[in-house]
């Protein structure tokens, strides 16, 4: 949150807590509603009060539990695939029944175009022999081993995602 001081920011801080709503599950909202307002916090007696344990030495924790209750998983909603071009290359997309609509027609799906890609590389992700298959699009910028050393360490490498 940003103010032209830190009055102004703590109070539109404490504002944006107070308008966020989560329903459904249990949350930190409320340990942050209240954090944002403690004198210790807001330095209202001219001295900032918080410091590495201040939650487990000074912080009165008087907030109730959460009482709610989860709320049953939605039943799983109908998804249609559909195939797009991005830069010269075919992707299956999946979406929602409401979303996948053919134009004109409705309630039916958008006719979908056979893909010219095979799904084996998703299905047989992973390492064996001296390849590394993966089904996620990335640069290698760092390999931090050197050719024939063993190591055990699971992180050879750092990738970039597209």
């Amino acid at each position: 949150m940003t103010g032209r001081d830190r009055a102004q920011a703590l109070e539109r801080a404490a504002r944006a807590l107070d308008e966020f709503e989560v329903a459904g599950m249990p949350t930190v909202l409320p340990f942050h509603r209240k954090v944002v307002r403690e004198p210790a916090f807001t330095a209202e007696n001219g001295e900032f009060g918080v410091y590495t344990r201040w939650i487990e030495t000074e912080f009165d924790n008087d907030i109730a539990p959460w009482d709610g209750e989860l709320e049953a998983p939605a039943a799983a909603e109908s998804r249609h695939t559909v195939v797009v071009e991005v830069s010269g290359k075919r992707l299956e997309v999946s979406l929602p029944d409401r979303i996948a609509q053919a134009p004109g027609v409705a309630g039916r799906p958008a006719a979908v175009p056979p893909s010219r890609r095979s799904h084996t590389a998703v299905v047989n992700a992973g390492a064996s022999g001296d390849a590394v298959k993966s089904p996620m699009q990335a640069t290698v910028v760092k390999v931090a081993v050197e050719e024939g050393s063993r190591s055990s360490r699971a992180t050879w490498w750092s990738c970039s995602r597209r």
